[in-house]
């Protein structure tokens, strides 16, 4: 290429004459500025930032262009006279040329492009400027903030030593795994506990599908399932997968937002999640780099502060009142119809309907559901549950009872104690039409409370065998998710209803009719007797069956 040639040949990338220009570019780039065999590459995807080989520079430069105004051919002793305009035709020249012009046209636009902007778009760029300037001293570009550069300013900030690259006499370097590093097994493991999670319908129970175990990736999940995830599945995902002095900052980062995200919040609560939050941002900066730290990361702190400032903080829940059920005897029935009776042969005609009826005991033919809504929650039986993608049957109840330290105790504690099951059979019990009654059979598993205040259930022991009905009232909903590093143990995870009202909690009962049709006629017949046994003069015998 001699010397007359124009620097028009770099934007007209579909030319021959570009192809000879990269040739002569890259020839005495490698004669001039070359560190061994490699030059660091000038096109528009490299921009300076990579050492390639010659056929690297060569092909990437083809196929992405130089960087606009930024090569210096001058310095490679390559001519880079411009002409005047780009728009006359000299003598003998063809006014059809396609690639003259085509190359003026880029031309005049990248030269538009040069001018200054305008007061308002100052102040943005000005923004945009100060919004990417660097925290640290290693400029971030990508998602993974855990790179050579991250390592390299530990060294200059002489921090985490465990972190730092390890120099070779050679001059290589070793960058140290750090603490939160995940092997493909690791990776697997994470993605399985997902993917085997069998969640309550409407509770994103179709995250298992965004899960590819043999990608070990996770992708294509909504945002409210990102939401529940980290509220619910991620303190049992991390404990599974990661050393407990990763996972236990990670378990209680998610309580936090767990917290100040829940639909009722207790003032009282603020000052300890305001605590919690700051001890739980200590300990991982202990654990992650400082170029892992961005405004992002230090927002939680300021949350609970919002939430005092906004006033948004409602009254603590209604507790439920729980009557005690002490000193029961088995005669109670007996004892409470001869009551009833007692009061109705003196004259009071202002006992209730439902005393009334609840002493004339219940109907001998009971119903059963596989599934029943109540206290905003869907359940189901386990045997139902068995054929769905869904788990419904968890259930915890909080029971009033005396606690024993050990066998030899003799001053038991009265306080709450949570019981974690799942539901065999939903039964409803039918007072003679005028109301009923629904119960659940629980199968109740031994459960504890680790270190993480995170409930796991022994799904292979059971206890509570002689109390395992429950009124449906009573019931609020958890599911159970694996853990695999122990044989028969689950993590009970309790959820917020879907459905209230004002507050209360109602009950919708899952049935097709009220009482059979049977039923109905033996209660007019038992009338009919009794009628006919009181004008035969069998008065007391009739008024019993009344």
């Amino acid at each position: 290429m001699d010397s007359g040639t124009k620097v028009r040949w770099m934007f007209a990338k579909w030319s021959d004459e570009y192809e000879r220009g990269v040739d002569e570019y890259v020839q005495k780039a490698f004669a001039s500025k070359s560190q061994g065999n490699q030059i660091c590459c000038p096109c528009e995807s490299c921009h300076y930032r990579f050492w390639c080989h010659e056929g690297v520079v060569r092909d990437q430069l083809i196929c992405n262009g130089f960087v606009p105004r930024t090569v210096k051919l001058s310095e490679l002793g390559i001519s880079i006279e411009r002409e005047q305009t780009i728009l006359d035709n000299d003598e003998g020249s063809n006014p059809n040329d396609f690639n003259d012009d085509i190359v003026g046209l880029l031309h005049d636009a990248r030269d538009d492009f040069r001018k200054g902007p305008n007061d308002e778009a100052k102040k943005f760029f000005k923004l945009v400027e100060e919004g990417q300037e660097e925290l640290y001293l290693s400029y971030i570009s990508q998602k993974n903030k855990d790179n050579v550069s991250a390592r390299q300013d530990l060294v200059e900030l002489n921090l985490m030593p465990e972190l730092q690259p390890i120099e070779f006499k050679d001059g290589s370097e070793e960058f140290p795994r750090s603490r939160f590093w995940m092997s493909l097994e690791q990776k697997h493991k994470f993605c399985q506990v997902i993917k085997n999670a069998k969640l309550p319908q409407g509770y994103a129970s179709n995250l298992s599908r965004c899960v590819q175990v043999r990608e070990r990736k996770i992708a294509g999940y909504k945002s409210h399932d990102a939401h529940f995830m980290m509220n619910y599945l991620l303190p049992i995902v991390v404990k599974t997968t990661l050393p407990k002095d990763v996972a236990s900052p990670l378990i209680r980062l998610c309580a936090f937002f767990k917290g100040i995200w829940s639909k009722t919040i207790d003032p009282r609560d603020l000052g300890k999640l305001q605590s919690e939050i700051v001890k739980t941002l200590c300990l991982l900066e202990r654990i992650f780099p400082p170029a892992f730290f961005d405004i992002m990361e230090h927002l939680p702190i300021h949350l609970v502060d919002q939430i005092n400032e906004q006033k948004i903080c409602v009254s603590a829940k209604r507790k439920r009142k729980w009557n005690s059920a002490e000193d029961h005897s088995k005669d109670f029935m007996d004892w409470f119809r001869e009551k009833v009776d007692l009061i109705l042969k003196e004259g009071h005609d202002n006992i209730p309907d439902h005393i009334l009826w609840l002493s004339k005991g219940p109907s001998h033919i009971a119903k059963k559901y596989t599934g029943y809504s109540v206290n905003g929650y869907r359940f189901h039986t386990m045997k139902r549950d068995a054929n769905c993608i869904t788990q419904n049957s968890g259930v915890t109840l909080i029971a009033i009872t005396h606690s024993f330290a050990s066998s030899k105790d003799q001053n038991p504690v009265l306080g709450n104690v949570n019981y974690y099951g799942s539901i065999t059979e939903i039964i409803e019990i039918s007072y003679h039409v005028h109301f009923s009654v629904v119960l659940f059979r629980c199968q109740w598993f031994h459960s504890i409370k680790d270190d993480d205040e995170l409930i796991t259930v022994n799904m292979n022991k059971t206890v509570s065998k002689e109390e395992p009905f429950i009124l449906a009232t009573q019931a609020h909903q958890v599911f159970y998710v694996e853990d695999l590093n122990r044989d028969g143990w689950h993590y009970a995870i309790q959820i917020p209803p879907r459905e209230l009202s004002d507050g209360n909690r109602h009950e919708v009962v899952v049935s097709q009719s009220q009482v059979l049709e049977y039923e109905l006629q033996r209660l007019q017949k038992l009338k009919s007797n009794a009628e006919q046994m009181k004008a035969q003069g069998s008065g007391s015998l009739a008024n019993k069956i009344l």
